[in-house]
């Protein structure tokens, strides 16, 4: 009934454009139709002569070539025409489940793709050679890789490796080690999953452009993967400068592709804009419709992300229009998703609801689809190996039976013969047959056995179904959740971002600057903060405006207990406190607003009744450019600055913002700098100086990192900053781990 009542409020506007975009989809693909019914009006004439079998199927892997990107589905009908017409054990009819198989990969197919590589596999390790089985197995890996099938999946990418290495087929080793990286990667082993692809990379350097490429891509996605977008660009720029080599434009579709969705995660929308439209042109020209109905998405994806509702929804239209003409279930379900959004933003709760229970339909199927009709076929071609032994061993028993069958007849006749003749062999005789008896007896408990063995098998197999049935459901449950926390946490991320100083804001107040702020997380515990305070201690409310002359600027690097999300909670107290301590009760001494923010924060967090010990370094300045001077005051956190070509640091108090107390009053230590002189002044946490790395995995320490500052003072700040991340990344490596959150603002006055 409901869906009935949302139908019937489909506006005539949205059909009409909806009639529009299919009016122009039909018409790019108008001239490749009328080629395609002119092939198969030939290609129907020859059907009745033998002798034309060699001209349809040239004229088959025409249509082929046509189709395959444009419209899978109807390329899957030639090939199955195809196979109809070769020879069922020939070359060319593996050839075509090949490609048959490939097509069902690329439209995420897994279990019907996984039967298609499964005959090429039987038929090559038969007739083929080692390369052509090598090649099979990795492609059995693919798919048991994207099953999530993770032992199995290394099981085949190491028998393929293996026999790569045995006749030195170096494409093959690099394109195996690629693979395996991604199984890793997915199994959150990524530290494994780097050291395997920079490995790879001086073995690619003979390799094809397409090779390189592909290891360049790999190493890309894996960045995008683990949220570093710079280096993930960095990596799709490199696959797409090897693409360029060898003219592929679908490849360079999909890395405009890829490249788009890195720069949506890393909120770069005109950017993600560019290369999805890029990816888009290329797609339309090739006929590529499943990935024309992903770009669609995407596109959609970033318009309503900028809340732009009525673009983001005609995007979302196109690309489910292209899926369901083309059975695209994933892409049907990301467009229904994001359409229930955008009638749920826009109050519309009845057509929210509708294409809600569309998005959870499609998803039911999809899952219920690939989970039962997959799994079988895993399970056979799991098992098959086994299997065939088994079976072989049961083949020769039955063969070696017969024959001691056909033997005990021979001997009784001519033991018949024999007895009438010379009876005095006899006995001899008689123990033969007896000790035959025995022999047959023994093959015949060899024979239960195996059958034993054959049905235990069949048994572990249906209980190793269930059980993967119900792994495969927990990982579809734990996905889930993870998806959850994990978009929870990136929406905090993007609420902590906003309470930070902008660059406006930056930009009003310092000439020169730069900010280096890296969270070893999604969130952070460390943050810097800004204000901008005068002299006057009138109520705010009767202080319109702040003389020029009066101006000061307040501002703190904080580093607060522990990282991620507890020490994001902390860092939003600080915050909170800072604009009351500052902006409200209009302390501006920094020795004084540390001494209040350490009693609220004790206070707020009852750690003079509880073990709690949470609490913060910081250093706080006041810039006074009236009277040429910065206050400063910190707790356990220092302050550097350089005048005059030299260094000078000022060490806050050992105490901390909250946490433990002995003493029965906390007070903080005022300094005041004299700055009429021109000054670099830099304020930091901990968290680069206590970074392991280098050579011998030890910390960077304090006084390298001081004298880091010093060398760089007298380079422009952008160039400061360029020169103190390349140091970090340098230092840490691909071996170690960010340790902390990292915060570090130089500036001059």
């Amino acid at each position: 009934m409901l869906h009935t009542e949302i139908i019937n409020i489909m506006t005539l506007k949205k059909i009409f454009h909806t009639i529009i975009f299919l009016a122009i989809l039909s018409s790019t693909t108008f001239a490749q139709q009328a080629k395609i019914d002119s092939l198969q009006n030939i290609f129907f004439a020859n059907m009745q002569k033998e002798s034309e079998s060699e001209n349809n199927l040239k004229i088959l892997e025409e249509l082929y070539n046509l189709t395959c990107e444009s419209n899978p589905m109807q390329a899957t009908q030639f090939i199955g025409q195809a196979v109809a017409i070769a020879d069922s054990n020939s070359i060319e009819s593996i050839i075509w489940q090949k490609r048959l198989g490939d097509i069902y990969f690329e439209q995420n197919k897994l279990h019907v793709a996984m039967k298609s590589y499964g005959e090429v596999k039987e038929y090559y390790k038969k007739h083929g050679t080692q390369e052509e089985i090598a090649y099979s197995i990795f492609n059995l890996g693919k798919i048991y890789s994207a099953l999530g099938v993770t032992k199995i999946a290394i099981d085949k990418f190491n028998e393929a490796y293996k026999i790569f290495s045995e006749i030195k087929d170096t494409t093959g080793i690099i394109l195996v080690k690629n693979k395996i990286a991604g199984v890793y990667a997915l199994n959150y082993k990524v530290d494994t999953a780097y050291f395997i692809l920079y490995k790879n990379i001086p073995y690619c350097e003979n390799q094809k452009a397409e090779v390189k490429a592909e290891t360049y891509f790999t190493i890309a996605k894996l960045y995008q993967n683990e949220f570093e977008p710079d280096s993930a660009l960095k990596y799709y720029s490199k696959a797409y400068t090897e693409y360029e080599k060898t003219n592929n434009q679908t490849k360079l579709a999909n890395i405009f592709l890829a490249k788009g969705e890195t720069y949506i995660e890393d909120e770069n929308y005109d950017e993600a804009k560019n290369n999805l439209k890029n990816a888009l042109n290329i797609y339309e020209k090739k006929l590529a419709n499943h990935k024309m109905s992903e770009c669609y998405n995407r596109l959609g994806e970033n318009e309503f992300i900028h809340d732009n509702l009525t673009t983001a929804l005609t995007n979302f239209n196109k690309a489910l229009e292209i899926a369901k003409i083309n059975s695209l279930s994933i892409q049907k379900q990301f467009a229904y998703k994001y359409i229930s959004k955008i009638y749920e933003q826009k109050g519309n709760t009845d057509k929210a609801l509708f294409f809600m229970i569309l998005y959870n339909e499609e998803k039911d199927f999809f899952y219920e689809q690939n989970t039962k009709e997959g799994f079988a076929q895993v399970i056979v071609l799991s098992q098959n190996e086994e299997k065939q032994k088994e079976i072989a061993l049961l083949e020769e028993a039955d063969k070696m039976k017969s024959k001691q069958l056909r033997s005990n007849r021979q001997l009784a006749y001519i033991a018949i013969l024999l007895i009438i003749v010379f009876v005095a062999f006899t006995v001899y005789f008689f123990y033969s047959s007896k000790k035959q008896k025995k022999q047959n007896s023994l093959l015949q408990k060899q024979y239960d056995k195996i059958n034993f063995q054959k049905k235990e098998i069949e048994s572990q197999a249906k209980i190793l179904e269930k059980a993967t049935r119900s792994i495969l459901k927990q990982k579809d449950q734990l996905l889930k959740k993870t998806t959850k926390i994990t978009s929870s946490i990136k929406y905090a991320s993007r609420i902590q971002k906003a309470m930070l100083p902008t660059e406006s804001v930056l930009n009003k107040h310092f000439d020169d600057y730069f900010v280096f702020y890296r969270p070893k997380e999604s969130v952070s515990g460390d943050f810097f903060w800004l204000n901008e305070v005068g002299d006057s201690k009138r109520p705010s409310l009767f202080q319109k405006r702040i003389p020029d002359e009066e101006k000061k600027i307040v501002f703190s690097v904080v580093d607060c207990t522990g990282h991620g999300v507890p020490g994001a909670f902390m860092s939003m107290l600080g915050d909170a406190y800072l604009n009351q301590i500052i902006g409200v009760q209009k302390i501006y001494e920094p020795e004084q607003i540390l001494y209040e923010l350490h009693k609220v924060i004790r206070h707020t967090l009852q750690q003079h009744e509880t073990d709690n010990n949470d609490g913060m370094d910081m250093s706080i300045c006041v810039v006074d450019r009236k009277n040429e001077t910065l206050k400063f005051a910190g707790a356990k956190n220092p302050i550097v600055y350089i005048q005059n070509e030299e260094m000078y640091r000022i060490n806050g108090d050992l105490a901390s913002i909250g946490g433990l107390q002995k003493e029965k009053e906390r007070h903080f230590t005022g300094h005041t700098i004299d700055v009429s002189v021109p000054t670099c002044v830099y304020m930091y946490s901990d968290g680069y100086q206590d970074q392991f790395g280098g050579k011998h995995g030890r910390k960077f320490m304090a006084k390298p990192f001081r004298q880091m500052l010093y060398d760089n003072h007298k380079l422009s700040f952008d160039k400061q900053k360029e020169n103190v991340i390349n140091t970090f990344k340098k230092w840490k490596g691909r071996e170690y781990s960010q340790m902390d959150d990292v915060t570090l603002v130089g500036f001059k006055i």
